[in-house]
């Protein structure tokens, strides 16, 4: 899955890359997407800035989880981020803990995301999918 965002920083693109023992993805504005199982590329696009039904996600919240784990890409636009310093090849990353940092500084919204639960986390969420997968069930 590519998710691509306007930031205030420049365009940065996510992408999901499922393994292939992962069931689903999940976003935290769509619910569980499943994977296409009928060999076509399924396309959702949401409107951008302050319209009706936008994705709008603050500093640091979550965006999405695969649904037994895989990898995740981030891209940005050239001299926007620079990497932490503890971040090394093969080092262990941990859910929430920074991977880079902007160039720039930025004024930032009174409004946090609040901390996940462990629980949450941790949890399996059965939300309404996208395609529904026993449509050709008998």
């Amino acid at each position: 899955m590519i998710c691509l965002f306007d930031t205030e920083f420049g365009p940065m693109a996510q992408i999901l890359v499922g393994a292939t023992i992962v069931g689903s993805i999940e976003t935290v504005w769509a619910g569980t997407i499943t994977p296409p199982r009928e060999g076509i590329i399924k396309r959702w696009t949401w409107p951008a800035g302050e319209n009706d039904g936008s994705v709008a996600l603050l500093k640091g919240q979550e965006m999405g989880r695969f649904k037994l784990g895989s990898t995740v890409i981030n891209l940005f636009a050239p001299g926007k981020v620079d990497l932490v310093e503890q971040l090394e090849s093969l080092s262990v990353t941990k859910i929430g803990q920074p991977l880079a940092v902007s160039t720039e500084t930025f004024v930032t919204p009174d409004a946090e995301p609040a901390p996940l639960p462990a629980e949450e986390i941790e949890a399996e969420h059965d939300a309404s999918p996208l395609v529904d997968d026993k449509k050709d069930q008998v």
